[in-house]
Parts: C-alpha cells; sequence; structure tokens
C-alpha cells in the first residue's frame, strides 16, 4: 500500500509517500519559501536520489502540482501514474469544536473546514488547496483529514476558557483551541516510549510558526496558541501575544479596516516585521545581519519572548520541533540562555573527550553561581534551607558532573531528586 502523506504549512509543504504498514518511505520532500521563490527538495531513498529545484511557488497550488510532477517523473520518480497511490492523508490545522479524531474527507467534511477559515486564515486554505487539488487529480481515491486541534481537546476548561462573558463561548464557541497537534501527539508518544508514562513535558515547536504545549501523561493540558494560530510566541509572519488595544490603535490613527489589521498581524508581523520586511525565513536574516543590518538581529528577541513563555507552562522537561533551530547552533544556545538552564554538547553516547573535565568543572562553577542557596522547591520558599536532607544546589560536584555521561550529549540532565534542578533541557548537537 502506498499512502501520500500532505502537510501543508504557511510557508512550506512537506510530503512523503509511504507505507503504514512496514513503514517505508518510497519518497518524502519539500516545498519550501512558498511566497517568497520556492525550492522543492525530493528524496527517493530506494534509488539514492536527491533533486533539488528551484521551482516558482507564489500559492500551495503551484507546491502541490510541483509534487505530483516529481513523483511521476520518469528519472526520478517512484510511481508510474497516480494510479498507484492508494489513499491521501492531510494535515488540516483549524477543524473547530466539530473534529477531535481524524476523519474521511467528503463534502460535509470540506464545509467544515471552509467554516473554519475566519479560524486559521494562513492554513486552511492551503489544507484546502492540498485537499482539492488531489481530489481533482485522484478522484476515486480515499482521502483523510487529520486535525491539528483535536490532540488539544484534551485541555481542561480553565486551560481553554477565556476571560470574556459567558455568551460568547456559547453562542460562538470563542475559546482557545491550539495547533501543531500532530507534532505534539508525536513527541508526546515519543516521550513516553523512551522516558516512561506519567511525566509532565514541555514541547516547543518552532518554525515559521511556533507552538508551546504543556503535556501530562501523553495528554494536553495547555498550549501557547489560542482561537487561531496568530497568538502565542512570535513567528514568522505572527505577531503573537500582543495588547489587543495595538489593533484598535492602528485600526483608528491609520484609517485601516479590522480586516486589514488583522492580514498585518497574520502576515506582516512576527521577524518579517522586526526585520523591516526583509523576510520571514531566519537564513536570509542571519544573511543580512552579517551585512550589518541591524533590523534583522530580531532572533534573540524572539528567543526571549519563547524563554518567558516556556517559564509560563510546566518547568520538568522540555522537548524541542520544527525547522528554526535546525543548523543554528548559536540560537539553540540562546534558547537555553533564556531558560536560565544549563547547556551541554556533544554526540550521544562518546567518551569524554581532553577537555571536556575543565568543561565539566566551569558547568558546575556556573552552576553553583547561579543557583547558590537555593533550596529544593521554590528557590524563594521559606524554611527551605532548614528541612531535613536539604542539599544546597550550590554543592553539585565537578566530580560527579564529570561522571554523568549525559553530559557528553544532547540531553544536559540536571538531576531534581538529588540537587533541586526543575528542568531537563534538551538541545541538539
Amino acid at each position: 500500500m502506498k499512502i501520500l502523506v500532505i502537510n501543508a504549512g504557511s510557508s512550506s509543504l512537506k510530503y512523503q509517500l509511504m507505507d503504514p504498514a512496514s513503514g517505508d518511505v518510497f519518497a518524502k520532500g519539500l516545498c519550501e519559501r512558498i511566497g517568497i521563490d520556492g525550492r522543492l527538495t525530493h528524496k527517493a531513498p530506494a534509488k539514492d536520489v536527491k533533486v533539488v529545484r528551484e521551482i516558482p511557488m507564489p500559492t500551495h497550488a503551484e507546491a502541490i502540482t510541483a509534487v505530483l510532477d516529481i513523483l511521476m517523473d520518469p528519472v526520478n520518480g517512484v510511481v508510474s501514474s497516480v494510479d498507484e497511490i492508494d489513499a491521501v492523508g492531510h494535515r488540516v490545522v483549524h477543524g473547530g469544536m466539530k473534529f477531535a479524531e481524524s476523519c474521511l474527507i467528503d463534502e460535509a467534511c470540506l464545509e467544515a473546514v471552509r467554516a473554519c477559515i475566519p479560524l486559521g486564515p494562513l492554513h486552511n486554505p492551503a489544507n484546502l488547496l492540498g485537499i482539492e487539488a488531489c481530489q481533482k487529480i485522484m478522484p476515486n481515491k480515499p482521502q483523510v483529514a487529520v486535525f491539528d486541534t483535536a490532540y488539544h481537546m484534551t485541555m481542561p476548561p480553565k486551560a481553554y476558557r477565556y476571560a470574556i462573558p459567558d455568551e460568547y463561548y456559547e453562542k460562538d464557541s470563542l475559546r482557545r483551541y491550539g495547533f501543531h497537534g500532530t507534532s505534539h501527539r508525536y513527541i508526546a508518544k515519543r516521550v513516553e516510549a523512551l522516558m516512561g508514562k506519567g511525566l509532565k513535558v514541555i514541547n516547543c515547536h518552532l518554525g515559521n510558526g511556533s507552538s508551546l504545549a504543556a503535556i501530562l501523561d501523553g495528554k494536553c493540558q495547555d498550549t501557547s496558541m489560542g482561537l487561531t494560530p496568530l497568538c502565542g510566541v512570535p513567528m514568522g509572519t505572527r505577531v503573537g501575544d500582543i495588547d489587543t488595544t495595538v489593533a484598535q490603535y492602528i485600526c483608528k490613527n491609520y484609517n485601516k479596516s479590522m480586516d486589514e489589521v488583522m492580514n498585518i498581524l497574520n502576515k506582516k508581523s512576527g521577524v518579517f516585521g522586526l526585520s523591516g520586511g526583509v523576510s520571514s525565513d531566519f537564513r536570509d536574516l542571519e544573511a543580512a545581519a552579517a551585512e550589518g543590518n541591524e533590523k534583522c538581529t530580531a532572533g534573540p528577541g524572539q528567543v526571549r519572548l519563547r524563554g518567558q513563555e516556556v517559564h509560563r507552562r510546566l518547568r520538568r522537561r522540555s522537548g524541542r520541533t520544527g525547522r528554526s533551530g535546525l543548523h543554528r547552533r548559536r540560537r539553540r544556545e540562546r534558547r537555553a540562555d533564556a531558560l536560565h538552564d544549563l547547556r551541554g554538547s556533544g554526540i550521544p553516547g562518546r567518551q569524554a573527550g581532553p577537555g571536556e573535565e575543565q568543561a565539566a568543572r566551569r558547568r558546575a562553577d556556573h552552576l553553583r553561581r547561579r543557583f547558590q542557596g537555593h533550596g529544593l522547591g521554590h528557590p524563594h520558599q521559606r524554611g527551605a534551607h532548614d528541612r531535613p536532607g536539604y542539599r544546597r544546589a550550590g554543592e553539585v560536584s565537578a566530580d560527579y558532573i564529570k561522571r554523568d555521561r549525559t553530559l557528553s550529549g544532547p540531553v544536559f540532565r540536571a538531576v531534581k531528586e538529588r540537587y533541586a534542578m526543575h528542568i531537563e533541557l534538551r538541545i541538539e548537537s
């Protein structure tokens, strides 16, 4: 069986042609920089093929066409016709309160997705384009919608209810929904598989669109995005959390309609706005910053706000997904700084190198300076220093740190049970 999986984001489109039973991937790829210029990266593992093409992609329609063309390409493709594709799965961002699980796509499903466009203005139209393009080319193929919002339906009312008059919730279902649910669900399952059940996890999905989720025992308890993907941390083109009177101010003083202001907040803000309209792509911003463009140094500010958002959620463990930290070591380190946590480097499982003992001692000194005098529980809790069995965080020894081989890998483990640390920070090397 061959299943084509389509994941259309705000500025990218990922795809895989795979066998769900065996897990074999016949082809996969990425259309990126949609709306900027357009680039297709296609890989066929069995053929050891990698193709990179610059293809104009003003919208997602052109991206879908490029994907189907490369899959059927005589040289680099993996199917001779669409008849070899058995079904198509689509990621759909906003399902409102209508969908708590995946469903077969029919006209009723499409109407519900269209009705949610005001809630997902950047993604739902792109999702519909992908669905409609596939239906046109493969009209008899079963297609399934997997909703980002479905995973977050386990949030309790205290997390999803807004502090607005009750009538707006009862009549219009205005509430927090949350997004990137497929990513958060996957990470939650991987954490359970690797570390066991019953854990509290902060997952950070960071990319052109970014969101955080607080997860308990595999189920979402809170998330940073809300009614739409607009709120939360600053993103590629989205403003993130903002005082709502800013929108009113722009409307009144610049003679703009609310629709125009929402378009600004969704498509012209975030790091794109902070950079003066240079780009929403961090690679472009870093290149411009290296050339002396001071407006393109927005990354640290975005990282600081992301760190603040993490501190609003659970503080025990953290996993990270998305593309914004890929091959950007310094940005990952800034995120560690924003969390006021410890950071490590290296390769999992390798032995300590010649300079690692000194590095471990420096980290121990850093830990003592930062956490000197903090007791178990909250650092300012009265009586923490006097409890039986209390041990100062500053007493962590360099010898213990040197023995802890997790310091040699991408996970710097702060051991709460022994040293009153509260966060495990995962950093990919």
